[in-house]
Formats: C-alpha cells, sequence, structure tokens
C-alpha cells in the first residue's frame, strides 16, 4: 500500500496527522531561539598575560616563547599563532574541530603551569578564555554622568547595576568599559628616600607588610575559646600617610608622608569613551549560549527601566540604548518572512494567470503552510532555532514545496480530464508522477550528505539550512502525495471541482485576461513545437556541449571574483582611526573626536560612539592602544544613502600620519569564518628575524619598491634604551636587575597592596614622582639597597632606537603581513597572485623565507574547495539515487547531463547582478544540482511512456515543467533582490538559483529531448 493509498483509505487520520504537526510546528516556532546567525561553539583559546611595562621584543623573549613552547605539544593543537606588543601576550591556540573546549582549557593550563616560575615574576597569571564566535554583546548602553561625578560613575555602575543585570535570566556576563577608575596614589620623592637610604622596592614591602590583617587562631577563655585576628589593615586614606616606614639617625620614625604624597584618585586613563561631546562608560549584556536574543533584550530592558526608576526624579546616572542585536533580529526575520510570504504570493498569482484557473493554485498553497509548519517542529527537536539561515534555507524550500503540489496536482487533473473519478485520477495520477515526486525531492535532499564531510565551522554554520529545506522537503511529499489527493476526493470538495465556473468563458474583465492567456499559451506552444522539432533534425547541436561546459567552467573559476562572505549594508559602520605609534591618548582623543563630528555631519549619520585606548577588559589586543580609536557609526533606515555614507566616511582624512579604515559592521560568526579578517593581502613567514628582513628587502628590490607593498613590520615605535655599564655598577655595586625592578617601580609604577572597601579593592600604586624624572639620566637617581644613590647617567648608556610594536609568529615562526597599495580588492587579488605564482618560489630558494596567502585567503579558499567536493559528491549521490530508482544505468547520466550547464546561468546571474562566488552563492549550486533533474526524471518517465514522439512528448509537459520553474524563481525573487534590511548576504544564494533554474528548464525543453532522441530506440526516427 503506496501513501496515496492509505491516505485515501484513512482521509480523517491523515488531515488530523497533518494538523497536529501544524499545530506543534506553532508551538515550536514560538519557542526556538531567535538569532541572526546560529551559534558555532570553536575549539579556539585566547591566552593572554601582561607583563605591564614591557616592550614588545621582551614580551615575545620572556612571556611568548616560553609559553609556544610549552604549549607546542598540546593534543589536538592545529596553529598557534603568538601576538607581542606592549605589556601585552596574546597566544591563539585552534584545535582539530571536534575538540572539547573545556579539556583543551585544561590540557593548556597543565601545560601553562609546568612553566609558570620560568615567567617574570611582574608578570600577571595567564588568562585562558575560550573564543566565542557569538560572543559579542546583545545590547549596550552608554552611562553619562548626572547627579554623580564622571569618576564615580563606572564604580557605582559595577556595585548597584551590575549585579542586577547579571541576574536577570539569559545573561551570561556584564561589561562595563571606559570611565574612570578609583586609585591610591604614592608618588616618592627621590631626594627624601634617598636621604633616609630607602629603594623604592622597599617602600612597596612596608606598604604591603604595614597593611595587613592574619586570623591568629583561637584563645582559650574559661570554658569557651575566642578567635583571635589582627585588624592591621587600613581603615581610612589618611592611614596611609601615617604609616612608619623608616627610622632617622635620631631613631625618630620617618612617616610615608614625608616621604611621598598619597592621593585618593584616578588611575591615568588608558581608555575613554565618548557619544557625542559627552563623556561616559559603556555598559555591555552578553547572553548565554543558546538563549533567545528577544527575549533577553527583553528583560533586560525591564530590569533596567526598574533600575532607572528607583533612581527616581534625581537619577545619578542616564543611559540610552546605543546597540541592540533585537532590533537588527526582528528586522531580518521579518525582511526574510516577507520576502519569503510575497514571493510565494507572487508565484501563485502568476499561476492563476499562467494555468487560467484560480482553484488550481489556490489547492497548491495548501500545502506550503503544512510543509513549513511540519518543518519547525524538526528544527525544534533537531536543537535549531530562526535565524538567517534557517529562514533563507525555508525561503528556498517554499519553491520546492509548491513544485511537488504542482506536479501532483496536474497529474490528478489530467486523469479527471480524461473521465475517471476522483478516487481513481487521484490513484493513477500519483501513481504516474510519484517516482518523480521521491526522486526530485530525495535529490535535493541527498546533496546534503556531503555537507557532512565539510570540516570545520564551515559546516556546522549551514547545518541549520539543510535542515530547513530537509525537514520542509519531507514534509512537502507527505502534503503532495497524501493530505491532497485525500482533500480532493472528499465527495464535496470534488463536487465543488467539477461545478467550478468556466472563468475563461465569463464575460468580465477576468474571462477576458483568461481568454488572451489561453491564446498566448497555444502560439507559445506551437513556437515551442517548431522550435524543438528543428532542434531534433540538427542533433549536431549536441557537439556544442564541451564548448559550452568549457565557457561556463571558465567564466567561474577566472571570470567571477571570490569572496568567502559577502559584503552586506548594515545600519552600523565600523570605522577604525590610527594615530602614529606611541601618541598619548589625548592627542589621539582630539584628532579622533574631530573626525567623529566631520562624520556626525553627513547626511543619515544619526550618532557616532567613539572608544579610544585600550581598556583593561578588551579581548582584542592586536592593534589596540592610545593611538588607537573605534568608531561606531549609527546610521537610520534607507540603504542607498547608507551606502552614500560609507563612501563619505571612506574618503574622510586624518592629520598625516594618521589611518582610517571604514567598513559595514559584521556579524562575529562571519568574522570568525573568514579567519579572523585579516587586513594583509599576504603574508611572509621566516624562521628567524634576519630571513625576514633579507625577505623583506628582497621583496622590495623585486616588487616595485615601498610604493607596491607595505609591511607591518615596518611599524615601529621610537625606544629610549637605556644599556648598563657593567663596569661602572661594579664599583658602585649596583646590578642590572635591581636596577631594571627600581626602574619600572619609578617609571611605570607598581601595586603595594589594596585599599580594601565593602564592595570592592582600591589599588594603591607606588612610583617615583613625575618632576624627578623630568630631567632623564642626568637627574633621575639610581638606588639600591646599601648603596649610595648615584645618577643614573653614570650606570647606563642611552641610545634612541625604533622597534618594532607587533611581533607576531605562526607556529614559531616570525610572520609578517603584506599591504598591496591598489584601491581595488579585485586588483589586490590579482597582484596577490601575481606574486605568488611568480614570486613566492625564487623566494623562498634565495632567502628562505616563505610567501603564503593570509589566514582570511587561506580559509576562503579551503571552504570553496570544500564545496567544490562537496557538490561533486552530491552529483555521484545523485546519480546513484536515480539508478536506483529507475534500475537504470544509462538513464540518470541522460537526466543529469544538463547539469554542469547550469553553470552558464550561474554565471550570467552572478555577473548580470555584480554578485561574488562566494558561500552563499556555493550553497545555491549545490541545491541547483538536486533540483535541476526534477523536470528531467518527469520527461524521461513521459518519454519512455509516449513512445517515440518526443515533440508532442515535450509539449505535454511544457506546462508543468514551466510551472514549476516559474514557482520556484518567483519565490526567490523578493529574496534575490535583497528586499529589507538583513537579507543581503541570502541574496547571492538566491540569484545563483534563480539563473541556474532558468538554464536548466531551457536545457530540459530542448536539449534533454535530443539526448532521449539518440538514447530510446523508439525516437531515434
Amino acid at each position: 500500500m503506496n501513501l496515496t493509498q492509505a491516505s485515501l483509505r484513512y482521509p480523517i487520520t491523515v488531515a488530523m496527522a497533518v494538523l497536529a504537526l501544524a499545530v506543534l510546528g506553532a508551538v515550536a516556532a514560538l519557542r526556538m531561539p531567535v538569532s541572526i546567525l546560529p551559534d558555532i561553539k570553536l575549539p579556539v583559546l585566547s591566552l593572554v598575560t601582561a607583563y605591564e611595562g614591557a616592550t614588545p621584543a621582551e614580551v615575545e623573549a620572556q612571556i611568548t616563547r616560553p609559553l609556544e613552547e610549552a604549549l607546542g605539544t598540546t593534543p589536538g593543537l592545529e596553529k598557534m599563532e603568538s601576538l607581542s606588543v606592549q605589556g601585552r601576550s596574546i597566544l591563539t591556540l585552534t584545535f582539530d574541530f571536534g575538540r572539547d573546549p573545556q579539556q583543551a582549557v585544561l590540557d593548556a593550563r597543565d601545560r601553562i603551569d609546568l612553566v609558570r616560575n620560568a615567567l617574570p615574576q611582574d608578570a600577571g597569571r595567564t588568562q585562558i578564555q575560550p573564543r566565542d564566535p557569538a560572543g559579542k554583546p546583545v545590547l549596550s548602553f552608554f552611562a553619562a554622568p548626572a547627579g554623580i561625578p564622571l569618576e564615580r560613575l563606572r564604580p557605582f555602575l559595577e556595585d548597584n547595576l551590575k549585579g542586577e543585570l547579571e541576574r536577570t535570566p539569559g545573561v551570561a556576563r556584564v561589561a562595563i568599559k571606559g570611565g574612570r577608575e578609583r586609585e591610591i596614589r604614592v608618588e616618592a620623592e627621590a631626594p627624601r628616600l634617598m636621604a633616609h637610604g630607602l629603594t623604592l622596592s622597599e617602600l612597596r614591602d612596608r606598604l604591603k607588610t604595614g597593611n595587613a590583617s592574619a586570623p591568629a587562631g583561637d584563645l582559650v577563655e574559661g570554658r569557651f575559646s575566642v578567635l583571635v585576628k589582627t585588624a592591621g589593615e587600613f581603615r581610612r586614606v589618611s592611614e596611609l600617610g601615617e604609616l612608619v616606614v623608616a627610622r632617622s639617625e635620631q631613631k625618630a620614625p620617618v612617616r610615608l608622608s614625608q616621604l611621598a604624597r598619597v592621593e585618593d584618585t584616578t588611575r591615568e586613563v588608558e581608555s575613554a569613551v565618548f557619544l557625542g561631546a559627552g563623556e561616559g562608560v559603556v555598559v555591555e549584556i552578553f547572553k548565554e549560549s543558546g538563549a533567545n536574543t528577544v527575549r533577553v533584550v527583553e528583560a533586560v530592558e525591564k530590569t533596567v527601566a526598574a533600575l532607572v526608576a528607583k533612581e527616581g526624579a534625581s537619577p545619578r546616572y542616564r543611559l540610552e540604548s546605543i546597540g541592540d542585536d533585537r532590533r537588527a533580529i526582528v528586522s531580518t526575520i521579518r525582511n526574510l518572512v516577507t520576502d519569503g510570504i510575497l514571493g510565494a504570493v507572487i508565484a501563485l498569482l502568476v499561476l492563476i494567470l499562467f494555468l487560467r484557473d484560480p482553484v488550481f493554485p489556490l489547492l497548491i498553497g495548501l500545502a506550503l503552510p503544512a510543509s513549513l509548519f511540519a518543518a519547525a517542529v524538526g528544527l525544534y527537536l533537531a536543537g535549531s532555532g530562526f535565524n538567517a539561515l534557517t529562514l533563507g534555507g525555508l525561503a528556498v524550500a517554499t519553491g520546492l514545496i509548491l513544485d511537488n503540489a504542482i506536479v501532483v496536482l496536474d497529474a490528478l487533473f489530467e486523469k479527471r480530464r480524461e473521465g475517471f473519478s476522483w478516487t481513481d485520477a487521484a490513484l493513477m495520477g500519483s501513481r504516474r508522477v510519484g517516482l518523480s515526486v521521491w526522486a526530485s525531492s530525495l535529490t535535493v535532499l541527498v546533496v546534503f550528505l556531503p555537507l557532512l564531510f565539510i570540516r570545520g565551522a564551515l559546516g556546522e554554520f549551514f547545518v541549520d539550512l539543510a535542515r530547513s529545506v530537509s525537514f520542509a522537503l519531507l514534509a512537502s511529499i507527505l502534503v503532495s502525495l497524501a493530505l491532497i489527493p485525500a482533500l480532493v476526493t472528499r465527495p464535496r470538495v470534488g463536487r465543488f471541482l467539477d461545478a467550478r465556473p468556466d472563468w475563461e468563458g465569463s464575460r468580465g474583465g477576468s474571462g477576458a485576461l483568461f481568454r488572451a492567456s489561453r491564446r498566448a499559451w497555444e502560439n507559445f506552444t506551437a513556437l515551442y513545437e517548431r522550435a524543438l522539432a528543428w532542434t531534433l533534425s540538427r542533433r549536431r547541436l549536441l557537439y556544442t556541449y564541451p564548448a559550452l561546459l568549457f565557457v561556463s567552467l571558465g567564466v567561474l573559476l577566472f571570470g567571477l571574483r571570490r569572496e568567502l562572505i559577502p559584503e552586506a549594508p548594515s545600519r552600523r559602520i565600523a570605522v577604525e582611526f590610527s594615530m602614529p605609534q606611541g601618541t598619548i591618548l589625548p592627542v589621539t582623543l582630539q584628532n579622533a573626536q574631530e573626525l567623529a563630528k566631520r562624520i556626525e555631519s553627513i547626511p543619515g549619520v544619526e550618532r557616532v560612539l567613539l572608544r579610544a585606548g585600550l581598556d583593561p577588559s578588551d579581548q582584542d589586543l592586536d592593534q589596540k592602544g592610545s593611538h588607537w580609536a573605534d568608531l561606531s557609526v549609527t546610521l537610520g533606515p534607507g540603504r542607498s544613502r547608507n551606502r552614500r555614507a560609507l563612501s563619505r566616511i571612506r574618503t574622510l582624512q586624518g592629520p598625516p600620519g594618521s589611518w582610517m579604515d571604514a567598513a559595514w559592521e559584521r556579524d562575529a560568526s562571519v568574522a570568525w569564518l573568514e579567519a579572523g579578517g585579516s587586513r594583509s593581502d599576504l603574508e611572509l613567514s621566516a624562521p628567524d628575524d634576519e630571513t625576514l628582513r633579507r625577505g623583506i628587502a628582497w621583496l622590495r628590490r623585486s616588487g616595485g619598491g615601498d610604493g607596491g607593498m607595505r609591511f607591518d613590520w615596518d611599524t615601529t615605535r621610537e625606544t629610549l634604551l637605556w644599556t648598563p655599564r657593567r663596569d661602572a655598577m661594579a664599583l658602585t655595586g649596583h646590578t642590572p636587575k635591581v636596577l631594571g625592578d627600581e626602574l619600572h617601580a619609578a617609571i611605570g609604577g607598581v601595586e603595594a597592596g589594596a585599599f580594601r572597601q565593602p564592595n570592592r579593592d582600591i589599588p594603591i600604586r607606588l612610583r617615583l614622582a613625575r618632576q624627578d624624572l623630568a630631567g632623564g639620566p642626568n637627574e633621575i637617581l639610581a638606588l639600591a639597597k646599601d648603596r649610595p644613590p648615584v645618577p643614573l647617567a653614570l650606570l647606563v648608556d642611552e641610545q634612541r632606537i625604533r622597534e618594532q610594536v607587533r611581533l607576531r609568529r605562526l607556529n614559531q615562526a616570525r610572520t609578517t603581513g603584506i599591504f598591496l597599495k591598489a584601491e581595488d580588492p579585485r586588483a589586490r587579488e590579482r597582484a596577490a597572485d601575481i606574486l605568488l605564482t611568480g614570486r613566492a618560489a625564487a623566494l623562498e630558494r634565495e632567502t628562505g623565507a616563505s610567501l603564503r596567502p593570509t589566514a582570511s585567503a587561506l580559509a576562503a579558499g579551503d571552504n570553496l574547495r570544500q564545496f567544490a567536493f562537496a557538490f561533486g559528491l552530491s552529483v555521484l549521490f545523485i546519480y546513484m539515487l536515480l539508478a536506483a530508482q529507475l534500475a537504470s544505468l544509462r538513464a540518470p547520466l541522460i537526466i543529469m547531463s544538463g547539469v554542469p550547464l547550469i553553470f552558464l546561468g550561474i554565471d550570467g546571474a552572478l555577473l548580470l547582478t555584480g554578485h561574488t562566488l562566494n558561500l552563499f552563492s556555493g550553497i545555491g549550486i549545490i541545491l541547483l544540482s538536486g533540483a535541476v533533474v526534477r523536470e528531467g526524471v518527469l520527461l524521461w518517465e513521459r518519454a519512455r511512456e509516449a513512445g517515440g514522439d518526443l515533440v508532442r512528448t515535450a509539449s505535454s509537459r511544457l506546462r508543468p515543467i514551466l510551472a514549476t520553474t516559474l514557482t520556484s524563481m518567483l519565490t526567490l525573487l523578493p529574496l534575490a533582490l535583497g528586499l529589507g534590511e538583513g537579507v543581503e548576504i541570502q541574496s547571492s544564494l538566491a540569484v545563483t538559483m534563480i539563473g541556474g533554474l532558468a538554464v536548466s528548464s531551457f536545457l530540459t525543453l530542448f536539449y534533454l529531448p535530443a539526448l532521449l532522441a539518440r538514447s530510446l530506440p523508439a525516437a531515434r526516427n
């Protein structure tokens, strides 16, 4: 008993089953998590070690290299990248995909513990953090002070706002950045220290030991014991000045206030946040993995509203929302749903005119909601949520769902016109096209099997799209072969269908429209029959196949620009601004604020959020520092105006020596797929620095000099180098180690304990008074225990040098990025290809340095190669499936012969629309490999039944073939046009499928009959 027979025998059961799926689908849709893109868990760890005051070279030698050697043997490690910048060592460990991130953290921590004692004592503890590509804030606020000064704003928010927000359901953590942080600063004066024979190190020890509490144990008093502890911690800031740190020659106590100035102040500003002209802080809310973004944002807004109401009429701060993922998510999902509905409505309206029967398309439309609700149930059970990929997959599946209904209903109505009862028509029609429906649907499903072999995050990234299409298509088979036959065989429905009026014969405008449609269709059919007959009489046209295939593949491989993820306009522009290395923060802020004002004057710009410097909580430490600023530009509605705004921002120029770049803000998951989105065009690697310098010099000589390329190795900063005079130190009793520690404390400052408060610890920072450092080594006194102070100029030689700002290593080899000067991305790609193909081998042979693509380029190439592999496997699986279903080895070859030629349509569509060859167009190509054989199966089955009259056979299938193709293309049309914000990255998928479907229909109607004429014995004459 097949599916249709079962549905006719138990129609109520089928109806209730479909209704149950619809109800469950509605419930599932309400409970599924909502996000822009699916959450991807990557086995990537970020290891950050602070070493304040150290230069990049010192950080690399004393922190980075020992950690690299220890971590190089971590199980499952695939790649290790390191970056050494001033005061920070950043290691990024990439493990084999599928590696448990928590186990990777444990393995890394064990190896770090082995070398912990070998690291400098002043270095901070290595922080290990799994990198989360979706770990960007879902909601951000700008907080400005109202009733409190700016320096109290950040502590106040941390004490009164942060905890409340972190207790909100779905919130993982809250980060507060910018503002001021309280600090107890102790500035010692060198002459007074010298007069009492103290060094900064000794003073630091006195501060720590004089600010300590400790338990002393239990003291027995009679029948009870009493806990005893010392309370030696400072309770008031004024107590620090009263601390006795030394004794005078007369044994009088010397207090800290006699040697140093104690201030309750804020630490020196390392970062600042401005919204317009007002300074404040940024509050960022991060959601838990898998939580519904929309609901988390709504819950946080309720919490914030309650806290603001609690502040009353005299608030101490003002909050303004500056980033809300919910709006982007709601807008994207709403536009995707709207595009899908609009495409389905357009397709059904065109089908009404095309088929000249309003009832037929309405019956077809019944298949759509039932299939989509059933797909929602499958997505919910599989753990997926609503995002751009699942909804894009459902939009793609809409046309395929309607195609199945069209094929089945066309066969039912055809049998009814031949005089059979509705029951017999349902049985005979479904039996006639059942194999085609199963074959065409399963061929689309099997194209997703190769995605199981795609490694890494890419496979995880597209699994939601595969699920949505698969679940929808499986449901469409049930609806088409079970629900529709059961529905039309109901007595009342059958009588209604038989008694429906002759709309074509009516006298109204609709009748005239239908009659005109019929005449146009008859003329088109006659024209097609004549064209097909002419084609069949000239079978040498088949010999054009190799030429067409060669041209299409050539354009695909060499004529289309390739990228990983297409750039899509949004309501946010990310502007990066940099001053020359070493620029102090106030100068950077002044220039960045001037740039922000110029951006604010551009039409369409609503506000500009400026962040300058490096906040200690930032994870992205690659470029940032006192010379760096980020400007987040929020735009109003209107994509064309926003594109003009981006163009105008890119034309702005900063002061001489500055650098600026502007681009659409991209999702964190997309950035991870692009392997971090490296800005460089090529990378040069070498085993050591000298080899790298030789490679750079060789490339400059052979590549057009500095005007053609730039190296990030050239990004340097002036360094004042004090080289110890060892003979002088030996005479005075000083040592380089003690001298270095004292200078570090004098210039950079060191922590000397903490002033404990109920809610936080305020650091106590000790350093030398600034006036004692103003004269350089001639006036700085070198202090050492039990040694007379001497001017630093007697102990060191001063030299000014330039050192690299960022020292990069990849798998323990020195690496530098190469930036090509061409502005056009395609010109840079061509220049990079020329360098790689023409000079890489000679460069390595002559210098020992190796030239390679960037990580993002390697990721793009690797991912596109994986897609090509998946496409080949999908074609093989389709062939095996068709061979099993048709019980023939030759028939699938004939039916699939036109699949390679769909690249003609794909090339033309991408070139005409300006789209690139990317991951989404690659998904479209894979989907097409299954979708284009649908009409071929129908024509093959009908040709075998009809015998040799291929013209009449093809003509009889002309309407369903064109109807299914038009349906699929029209449902994708709004998505291809990119109607609405947030759907642009799906546009290339829709464009690819529309171009491929258009050409596949032409091949099915002309090329396939020509092949059948040569392969079917009855059709050869």
